[in-house]
């Protein structure tokens, strides 16, 4: 878990840096009562919906959260 700044203390609970490795990996963002907000450092995420086919996507950010199906 990183350092977290003061000036976000009142608004996040966690900070946390992973990398999904130089060939690509995977994430699987499980339902979730807090919100989370991804932001890569290079190439675009790709990210789906398992339960919703062809909903795969290459975005800049996600911001998910509060969701009931597995991303």
């Amino acid at each position: 878990m990183s350092a977290l700044p003061a000036a976000l203390a009142p608004f996040v609970s966690a900070l946390t840096a992973y990398d999904l490795g130089t060939v690509g990996g995977v994430h699987r963002g499980l339902p979730s009562s807090t919100v989370s907000i991804t932001i890569p450092e290079g190439d675009r995420l790709e990210i789906g919906w398992l339960a919703r086919p062809g909903s795969r996507e290459r975005l800049r950010a996600v911001v998910a959260g509060l969701h009931l199906d597995a991303a």
